[in-house]
């Protein structure tokens, strides 16, 4: 099980550890301030109030976390 885990050799996950599913790579937000061009892993992106975006979950959390960004659920 340890191989069948491993980074080198395996999944890289441990499944005896890690009982919740991983987040999603991707989360739906919605601008709600208007921040200009914003360049992603997945290509620039324009920030504008009221626009809807599909992002990567860790590159845009920040700009959550700073008030920019709304996670849609």
């Amino acid at each position: 099980m340890n191989k069948y885990m491993s980074r080198r050799h395996g999944i890289d996950l441990t499944l005896t550890v890690d009982i919740d599913p991983p987040k999603d790579p991707s989360i739906q937000v919605r601008c709600i301030k208007d921040h200009g061009d914003v360049e992603f892993s997945i290509g620039k992106v324009i920030l504008a109030k009221d626009t809807a975006h599909l992002l990567p979950r860790e590159e845009a959390e920040p700009f959550i976390n700073s008030g920019i960004l709304v996670h849609m659920e």
